[in-house]
């Protein structure tokens, strides 16, 4: 392969995947298929927020508590408040949170990517 643009390794898919695949034998003691869909919305959210160098603790402590107030009053929720409770703008809301000194591995991980992958082309070419 000659493209230098194109990643030759898929580890950091398969990281993000690992949770999922360890967790498919845990999905038949859920007990429902409503306990089913429940486990899958909060992997999704702690994995939302995972990428989001967001605290997990805190974060769903404090979704947890705020979301019956938003979905309780019978009117279809307001998208808006439903909107600051996704993992990116809640970081922002709430910054000390934000795990530092994962967003400066993610960083140093990209600029080593980059680096590779400019050495690859100049090797290609």
């Amino acid at each position: 392969m000659k493209d230098g643009r194109i990643p030759l390794d898929t580890n950091l898919i398969e990281r993000l995947l690992r949770p999922v695949a360890v967790g498919r034998k845990n999905v038949l003691f859920f007990g429902s298929e409503n306990g089913g869909r429940t486990a899958a919305t909060l992997y999704s959210i702690v994995q939302s927020a995972r990428r989001n160098n967001v605290d997990v603790l805190p974060y769903l402590t404090d979704v947890l508590r705020r979301l019956p107030a938003i979905t309780s009053t019978g009117a279809p929720p307001d998208p808006a408040a439903l909107d600051a409770l996704l993992p990116d703008r809640w970081a922002a809301a709430h910054p000390e949170h934000v795990l530092a000194e994962r967003m400066e591995e993610s960083r140093e991980a990209q600029a080593r990517r980059r680096h590779r992958r400019a050495a690859r082309r100049l090797t290609a070419t």
